[in-house]
């Protein structure tokens, strides 16, 4: 008999609960681990972040949500890191560049 983890976001986690999709229990895994290790050392504020977006998702979420939230919120970042390093075009420019592009 299997030990029963503590509940993730309120959701109990037993190898004996059937219904249970695989995934879902690779997930639970993943992110149990994930927050063993990450309480034993000292967190990032990046490490925080990403347990945030990660906690912040309905518990039937796949490997695939996962990635894509903090892959979309690693690319805003570079945006507003672009936009204060002065990194930027006019809206005038950037409608040219797609003009050629679309020759």
């Amino acid at each position: 008999m299997g030990a029963i983890r503590k509940p993730l976001m309120g959701v109990p986690f037993s190898p004996q609960i059937p219904n249970l999709r695989c995934q879902q229990a690779k997930i639970y895994d993943a992110y149990y681990h994930l927050i063993h290790i990450l309480r034993r050392t000292k967190i990032s504020a990046v490490k925080e972040q990403a347990i945030k977006i990660i906690e912040s998702l309905p518990e039937d979420c796949t490997l695939e949500d996962i990635q894509y939230h903090l892959y979309v919120r690693e690319k805003v970042e570079r945006g507003i890191n672009a936009i204060d390093e002065g990194q930027t075009v006019s809206h005038e420019e950037a409608e040219k560049k797609v003009r050629e592009w679309l020759k």
